[in-house]
């Protein structure tokens, strides 16, 4: 055998020996997916036909046009914020230990932070979704970030699965961002 034949073998081994590695990781992961869904589907022994969710049109929280999109670009791409509000942004965050954690909750709003994605979450627990919001907005007023500041920093409201009904069974739309951004 000459050295071109003993490299191309050599090649060929180790393309073999990698697809191998690709094909074990991936298997690994398709059986860790599995048994993760497995585990968390299986809370609790409940008759399988009520955890299926009602994919009905009707059963569908509708968003207000557009609003979906802009709040996918503030929570993926870069924030620009002025550096006061980066400042404040910082201080309100570090009062939490720089951790997920709970910032203000009231009847109407709970209001974190998720460190990992690092963008607060306000999940509106009342129909006046309205107020909510405003409840959000004036908290962040009142620990120093502007107006323009709240639209970047980003927030993202949700609603809790009651409020969720109320705006599928009355047919509204919701809009998951702070008023005016």
């Amino acid at each position: 055998m000459n050295i071109n034949q003993i490299n191309n073998i050599r090649k060929d081994h180790i393309i073999l020996l990698i697809t191998g590695a690709f094909c074990v990781v991936g298997f690994l992961a398709l059986l860790f997916l599995f048994f993760f869904r497995a585990s968390t589907t299986q809370v609790q022994d409940i008759p399988k036909q009520t955890l299926e969710p009602n994919r009905s049109s009707e059963s569908i929280l509708k968003f207000q046009s557009g609003t979906r999109g802009k709040l996918y670009d503030k929570l993926t791409n870069e924030r620009i914020l002025a550096e006061i509000d980066k400042s404040k942004r910082a201080l309100i965050i570090s009062e939490i230990g720089s951790k997920s954690g709970t910032l203000y909750s009231s009847p109407n709003v709970l209001l974190g932070y998720l460190s990992s994605p690092d963008y607060f979450q306000a999940e509106i627990t009342t129909n006046d979704v309205d107020s909510a919001k405003k409840e959000v907005v004036d908290w962040f007023l009142s620990k120093g970030i502007s107006r323009s500041g709240i639209c970047n920093l980003p927030i993202m409201f949700m609603l809790d699965e009651e409020t969720s009904n109320y705006f599928i069974n009355s047919k509204k739309e919701f809009n998951p961002l702070a008023p005016g951004c």
